[in-house]
């Protein structure tokens, strides 16, 4: 099998460094010049240090080909974030003999409907975190010797649409991966789930966001989060479907009293975990999830969302 990838951060190399492990032949697609050899590690986690950093398991470098143009290849994986794809590259990617496979912890309600207009394109959701840098810790510049570390959650899993197990090289591909080191199953329903537990936790990401250390989180803020965590966590319901587990976390965070004892038990009892949450809900899925609720204000009616509980919402969230 080969496999194409679009997009050479992190997520993708870490990816690629999977599927280069099973023996699967991998093409990096960059939109820029870049280099095709990279050292990868993954994190032991929660195992710091004496020194608070993570402890990283012996990497190894990878070796794969980097192309300008859309490489010939069985399956497709974009690890781009969905909002930047134009309307011009979801109908090249839906007229492509390749299957195509869209990774993104994100979609935004036009991501969700280009995904049904392509039924060549399927949705996925990572399973990991990865920081891509160069061997100093430096600015990334395209002649550097690039590092990537990428970290997996106990128990999670890297998803794809269930729509995708009728095609055999997803299939195939989906072994790869669990060869390779990264769980991946098929689920019901994705886009839809997805959806709803970006807007269910949405309060909890800008508010990283907006004050990422644990540390400043003053009892005021947590009120603030907790009411909107009251509006989110039905609005979420209204959007697709959740996870038994997380509807259990999000209702609890309705209360600040729950809040507060979470901050206090992540910055005592679980070394480092702390810092993960303030740079993965940080300024690096701000963007993307402003941009996802502010879509969803356009699709209220359809959806069957109370306009002036979103409104509240974001006005709420901190």
């Amino acid at each position: 099998m080969h496999v194409g990838v679009i997009g050479a951060g992190a997520l993708g190399r870490s990816y690629a460094a999977a599927l280069t492990s099973a023996g699967c032949g991998v093409t990096l697609l960059a939109r820029r010049p870049a280099v095709g050899t990279f050292y990868a590690a993954r994190t032991r986690w929660p195992r710091m240090r004496r020194d608070g950093k993570p402890v990283i398991s012996a990497g190894r470098r990878v070796s794969t080909e980097v192309l300008t143009e859309w490489p010939p290849c069985d399956v497709l994986l974009v690890t781009l974030r969905a909002e930047d794809l134009s309307d011009e590259m979801w109908q090249r990617l839906g007229a492509l003999g390749a299957a195509v496979v869209v990774l993104s912890p994100i979609f935004s309600e036009r991501a969700a409907s280009a995904m049904r207009a392509h039924p060549t394109c399927f949705a996925a959701t990572p399973s990991l975190v990865a920081d891509l840098q160069t061997a100093t810790g430096e600015h990334v510049e395209a002649s550097a010797e690039l590092r990537v570390e990428y970290w997996i959650p106990p128990f999670s899993t890297t998803k794809l649409d269930r729509a995708a197990q009728g095609d055999a090289r997803v299939r195939e591909f989906v072994g790869c991966l669990n060869q390779g080191g990264i769980k991946t199953r098929f689920a019901k329903a994705l886009l839809g789930r997805s959806r709803s537990a970006t807007l269910t936790f949405f309060p909890l990401q800008q508010a990283f966001a907006q004050s990422p250390h644990l540390s400043d989180w003053n009892w005021s803020w947590l009120r603030r989060v907790s009411r909107a965590f009251r509006v989110s966590f039905e609005a979420g319901r209204r959007v697709g479907p959740r996870d038994f587990p997380l509807s259990v976390a999000a209702w609890s965070l309705r209360w600040p009293l729950v809040l507060w004892i979470a901050r206090a038990l992540l910055q005592s009892g679980i070394p480092g975990l702390a810092g993960f949450l303030e740079h993965h809900f940080g300024s690096k899925l701000q963007a993307q999830t402003r941009m996802f609720a502010e879509s969803l204000k356009h699709d209220a009616d359809r959806l069957g969302l109370d306009r002036v509980a979103l409104e509240q919402l974001l006005l709420q969230t901190p």
